[in-house]
């Protein structure tokens, strides 16, 4: 019987830890901006890169299985910053647009 080795968990947990992080350190660092955690989204891709690289090397004789829960939450999780961010965005144009027309 060939063991099998589920990639993707290590990839959601870390990026849950880091943006969940980020997002609590912008409640109290306003310099943190919701456009700057927008432009982290390719970190997920890299870590998710990377975990299939080693899961591959280390485990050669096992069948690697892509997690199919892990990689929806991670889109969820990428789609949630990109919202974020674009949601700032308009909030301060919004703003910015509103000071114009007084």
């Amino acid at each position: 019987m060939t063991r099998t080795h589920r990639v993707g968990t290590l990839t959601l947990g870390s990026c849950l830890i880091i943006f969940g992080v980020l997002f609590s350190l912008k409640l109290f660092i306003t310099s943190i901006s919701y456009e700057f955690l927008l432009s982290l989204w390719p970190v997920i891709l890299i870590f998710l890169g990377g975990e299939v690289i080693v899961a591959y090397i280390i485990n050669k004789e096992e069948k690697l299985r892509y997690d199919s829960v892990a990689f929806f939450l991670i889109i969820i999780l990428t789609i949630f910053a990109m919202g974020m961010g674009g949601f700032e965005f308009l909030l301060e144009h919004a703003v910015e647009s509103m000071r114009f027309i007084r």
